[in-house]
């Protein structure tokens, strides 16, 4: 029932972005940051936790190994 986009980038750099939109109010909400800012990252729901994968620290073709959880304090 929610939608939750992460991270970016722009040329001058990447963004810690977390956001999450709501279909049923039609709204979004700013959440707490990602701990490492990046680009291009994969994520995945599990339970309460939303894992935040890879993804590039710099702009353009980067990226790394950099493995984080998210911890909802309520459903997603």
């Amino acid at each position: 029932g929610r939608f939750y986009v992460f991270g970016g980038e722009e040329t001058e750099g990447t963004f810690d972005t977390n956001e999450r939109y709501r279909p049923g109010t039609d709204s979004w909400e700013t959440m707490p940051p990602l701990p490492t800012a990046r680009h291009g990252l994969g994520a995945v729901a599990l339970g309460q936790r939303i894992y935040a994968l890879a993804g590039g620290p710099t702009p353009g073709g980067s990226s790394s190994a950099i493995n984080e959880v998210l911890i909802l304090l309520e459903g997603p």
